[in-house]
């Protein structure tokens, strides 16, 4: 199959399976617990974030990891973008989630599109945001599917901002981004310091 690959660096905090909820608290180093899912759901794909990222609401890209096996807390797995995620936050804007599948992962090697994956998983991924919503009493917001070209360009426009803030000098901390699952209240600060690397 002819590759045209747009590779990252994700750092995992829930890993696939999980009811408890993890994020990485960049001024202890260490993963927090943030809570436990309200559903009984559990987490559908290895959650994390994108090593030198900034998306527009200033905190890194988000991101699910495809893996047969679940990873842990603080692993880092170099990942193919395969699409993304529209969600729109409680103001109203897009905080899109990069879908990825984990390269070291030789059951993923065929799958470089959303459209490899088979149509359960992606109901299941719609189902898990609908019923934690539903569960938290918030709003169920819209969501919508991107594909690989659309979630790169997204991923492509987040590096730069991460040089162009970083060459600043900036040492702004980035705002609470959403997790899978927590209530507003429940969310954090995180702005992992991070690189990330792509290859064709």
């Amino acid at each position: 199959m002819a590759r045209n690959e747009v590779l990252c660096e994700a750092v995992v905090e829930v890993p696939q399976g999980a009811r408890n909820k993890y994020s990485y608290d960049e001024k202890t180093g260490f993963f927090r617990l943030e809570g436990v899912f309200y559903s009984p759901l559990h987490q559908p794909a290895d959650y994390g974030f994108v090593r030198a990222t900034t998306a527009e609401n200033g905190s890194p890209l988000t991101c699910f990891i495809f893996v047969s096996h679940p990873t842990f807390p603080g692993c880092l797995v170099l990942a193919r973008i395969i699409g993304a995620l529209g969600v729109q936050d409680e103001e109203g804007e897009q905080d899109p989630i990069l879908l990825t599948v984990a390269v070291a992962d030789p059951r993923y090697e065929r799958v470089e599109e959303l459209r490899h994956l088979s149509p359960y998983t992606v109901r299941e991924m719609e189902c898990f945001f609908t019923a934690c919503r539903q569960l938290e009493g918030e709003k169920i917001p819209p969501l919508h599917w991107l594909d690989r070209d659309a979630a790169s360009t997204i991923l492509l426009a987040a590096q730069k901002r991460w040089r162009e803030k970083n060459r600043r000098g900036s040492r702004t901390e980035p705002p609470p981004r959403p997790i899978p699952g927590v209530p507003r209240a429940a969310e954090r600060a995180t702005g992992a310091q991070a690189g990330s690397k792509a290859r064709r």
